[in-house]
């Protein structure tokens, strides 16, 4: 089990991007005492929720230098941030 604590929770407008994803909400997530600010939870076309942690400055190859890589810590992350959410606006229709 992990230590996951969302600090704080923004909601968002939901607008789509080209994708299809809907950006709901932005964050900051204690996540097994590291601080994590400016993280996203996303919903996609399929009504599947993803979480991601901040992007930071992208390295010379143009990739995000932080990613969550154990499985569980990441549902767990998203769990917690899919949680706030529902709390925060009573939406309890949209699968996981």
């Amino acid at each position: 089990m992990h230590s996951i604590k969302i600090v704080r929770f923004e909601l968002q407008d939901g607008q789509e991007t080209v994708a299809g994803n809907k950006f709901l909400g932005r964050f900051q997530a204690e996540v097994n005492g590291i601080m994590l600010d400016g993280c996203a939870l996303t919903i996609n076309s399929h009504g599947f929720f993803g979480a991601h942690p901040p992007r930071g400055f992208k390295g010379r190859d143009g990739r995000n230098p932080i990613k969550i890589v154990d499985r569980a810590l990441y549902f767990e992350f998203r769990d917690r941030a899919v949680a706030t959410w529902r709390a925060l606006t009573g939406d309890t229709e949209i699968a996981a």
